[in-house]
């Protein structure tokens, strides 16, 4: 959904650092994936916790909207969740959706920063599972996902360039609000796309 970086008062040299998203960001995200992790929890949901599958959207949506990330929701909500058993029932089936782009690579390897994170609501885990399947995983410095930030999530903030799409409507990125606090905004991780609308990162 979105790349932040650091910022300083001197432009040539202010971004020295990337966090890069993960879902949506460094995959199509109409590759479907998305859904099938959706899907994996409305299962994790019933199995577990006894939420009839058909009831899964129901419950999860409003504790999702109002922490933004779903197991951090669930554990407000009052499910008792044993993180490491959740996020292997919701990533399992990830190398059915995710291959290797070079567009994305390309421009990974482009950006002159030395140091870009992968900054995820996934766990470390499975965030570093899905760059080996994308082949990016050498493109960054490491992961800052699930497990470090705790009961934190990642909000918009600093240099902010966001990819629109479904995940960034359904994360509330693309209100009013949210797009004001952009520096550039692009529908494709692409290197000419990101020159184009966020040429400082250059």
């Amino acid at each position: 959904m979105q790349i932040s970086s650091s910022d300083q008062t001197n432009r040539n040299d202010a971004i020295q650092y990337l966090l890069i998203d993960l879902d949506g960001t460094c995959y199509d995200i109409g590759n479907k994936y998305e859904d099938h992790v959706r899907n994996n929890l409305w299962k994790y949901m019933n199995t577990h916790h006894g939420v009839p599958v058909e009831r899964a959207e129901e419950v999860w949506r409003p504790l999702f909207r109002k922490y933004n990330q779903s197991l951090r929701g669930l554990r407000a909500g009052g499910f008792d969740i044993e993180a490491e058993e959740y996020w292997d029932c919701l990533r399992a089936g990830a190398e059915k959706y995710l291959f290797p782009n070079a567009e994305v690579r390309e421009l990974l390897k482009s950006l002159p920063q030395k140091e870009k994170w992968l900054f995820t609501n996934c766990s470390e885990k499975h965030a570093i599972y899905a760059l080996e399947l994308l082949n990016l995983k050498d493109c960054f410095t490491g992961v800052i996902g699930a497990d470090m930030m705790g009961d934190t999530s990642k909000a918009m903030g600093m240099t902010t360039l966001l990819i629109t799409g479904p995940t960034a409507l359904e994360e509330g990125a693309s209100t009013p609000s949210a797009l004001s606090h952009c520096d550039g905004i692009v529908s494709t991780l692409s290197e000419p796309a990101v020159r184009k609308a966020l040429p400082v990162l250059w």
